[in-house]
């Protein structure tokens, strides 16, 4: 026998904010949302491409607050 518990979609991070920038990427600040859906948020994934091949790449971490 399975049990699975159906829970509610989280919303949108309160703040995605631009830290810093590096010669290999930037750093992002993400304030977790106010509403979990029922469930921690352990990450986010970002998606960014290139301006020129327009090519999309994803990066994703696992923490419940988290520096991208």
């Amino acid at each position: 026998m399975c049990s699975a518990d159906v829970v509610g979609v989280p919303d949108a991070p309160r703040s995605v904010e631009l830290t810093e920038t590096r010669p290999d990427g930037v750093v992002l600040t993400v304030e977790p949302p106010d509403e979990d859906g029922g469930m921690p948020v352990i990450g986010y994934r970002v998606h960014y491409g290139d301006a020129v091949t327009h090519d999309v790449t994803s990066s994703g971490t696992r923490a419940r607050y988290i520096t991208l």
